[in-house]
């Protein structure tokens, strides 16, 4: 909290805040708990950046304390979402279900990624499984390769290390097949 505290001024003269991200920053829940209550209780804003695929008793003790959720979203199926994640997308979408009924304030965050999701179709079924959640706004991410200095570290291979990144000229379009599914979307990154 000192570290965060040092930035006290910033955070109000901004309206900005703490962001709980990771990894999967659920899987620290107890942690993510105890540093919200503190941020909240100095009036420091705390959004939590999460894949949201846990049990949705991790994420009810949070809801009091964080300000706004950002949700990936990575496919529109269930055996697409399981390979490239290794989570369930069903469960993602019953817990942003869930954090909407329970009045939280929700972004569905699309990174798009070219051969898994980032096409017309697959964006419209993802617009159409949020609209079922309650969800409403979605902030694209184009995709880019600023993670591929990570596989090389570890060792590993990054397969998209030849793919060009996306232009956000080029996000928009998928960016407008949200919208015209009636979301509130908007490219981000």
């Amino acid at each position: 909290m000192a570290f965060i505290e040092e930035d006290l001024v910033f955070y109000e003269t901004s309206g900005g805040g703490v962001t709980l991200s990771g990894g999967e920053p659920l899987l620290q829940s107890e942690f993510c708990l105890a540093l919200a209550k503190r941020c909240r209780e100095k009036g420091i804003h705390v959004l939590m950046d999460t894949a949201l695929n846990v049990s949705f008793s991790v994420i009810e003790p949070l809801l009091e304390w964080v300000d706004h959720w950002f949700v990936d979203l990575k496919a529109a199926d269930e055996e697409t979402y399981r390979q490239f994640t290794g989570g369930s997308l069903n469960l993602t979408l019953s817990n942003m279900a869930q954090l909407v009924q329970q009045g939280a304030s929700v972004t569905a965050r699309i990174p798009l990624i070219p051969g898994v999701n980032a096409t017309v179709e697959c964006c419209g079924r993802m617009a159409r499984l949020l609209k079922k959640t309650g969800v409403t706004q979605v902030a694209v991410l184009p995709f880019h390769r600023l993670g591929s200095s990570k596989y090389t570290a570890l060792g590993s291979s990054y397969a998209f290390a030849q793919q060009e990144p996306m232009t956000k000229a080029e996000a928009k379009e998928f960016a407008d097949v949200f919208a015209a599914e009636g979301l509130s979307a908007e490219v981000d990154g």
